[in-house]
Formats: structure tokens, sequence, C-alpha cells
């Protein structure tokens, strides 16, 4: 199998954490990256809720750590720094 090229890293190791939905229903449908909700169902009191577009979605993270002897400094990541992988 070939990784993606955002998840080829020589300056940190990569994780692979998956979620499963466990049929999570919302109210409204769901844009969001990891619980996107688009499959409308109705229940028997005529209400409305959307289900999961998958059953499991996952998230890549690079970790990097620092040895005690380097300086240890914290900053946010900005927009140009977070890539978002898609499959």
């Amino acid at each position: 199998m070939e990784l993606l090229p955002e998840m080829k890293r020589e300056d940190a190791d990569v994780e692979l954490v998956f979620v499963k939905k466990n049929n999570v229903a919302f109210t409204h449908p769901a844009e969001d990256l990891i619980f996107s909700a688009h499959f409308e169902g109705h229940d028997g009191l005529n209400n409305t809720f959307y289900l999961s577009d998958s059953s499991v979605s996952g998230v890549a993270c690079a970790q990097q750590v620092r040895r005690p002897e380097e300086r240890i400094g914290f900053h946010a990541l900005t927009p140009s720094q977070v890539s978002v992988l898609r499959h």
C-alpha cells in the first residue's frame, strides 16, 4: 500500500486514529470533517434526523518528540500548517 504524500514525514511519527460512529444521529445535516452526516431518517414521531455518511472516519496526526536537552517551546498552528487528508 502506498502512503498519501501528506503522510510521508521524515521528521515525525504519523499516528492513525479511527473513530467509529455507532449510529450517531444529528438533528441537522453535519458538515464536520469527521462526523459528516447527510443520510436523512425519520422516527415514528415525525422527527427528522441525520446519520453519518460513513461508519468509520480516520485522522492522521504527526507526532514529534524533543529530547530534554533541546529548548522547549510551544506555538499555535496556522491554517497553512494543517493538512486535510482525503482519500
